[in-house]
């Protein structure tokens, strides 16, 4: 029978806030540094760059977004990347 704590040692490193906030954090450096070299790359762009999905480099740019740092001006095929701080 499990009592809760026998899959804490499964989920634990899945599940560590510090690592995954490494991750995000470094993700969303990158792509800040994509987007300062390059303001009219494209989310598939970024992705190749990256060597990560389209998934992943929207949900980051969405963060910058929240955060203030980025917005997008026109299109997503045409448009292109401000940079706000």
């Amino acid at each position: 029978m499990l009592n809760g704590n026998e899959n804490d040692p499964v989920n634990d490193p899945v599940n560590d806030p510090v690592k995954g906030e490494e991750t995000l954090e470094k993700n969303l450096h990158s792509i800040y540094n994509i987007i300062k070299g390059s303001p009219s790359a494209t989310y598939s762009d970024i992705a190749n760059q990256l060597n990560k999905s389209i998934a992943t480099v929207k949900r980051n740019l969405k963060k910058l977004k929240e955060f203030g740092i980025i917005k997008r001006e026109g299109s997503d095929k045409t448009g292109r990347w401000i940079i706000m701080k």
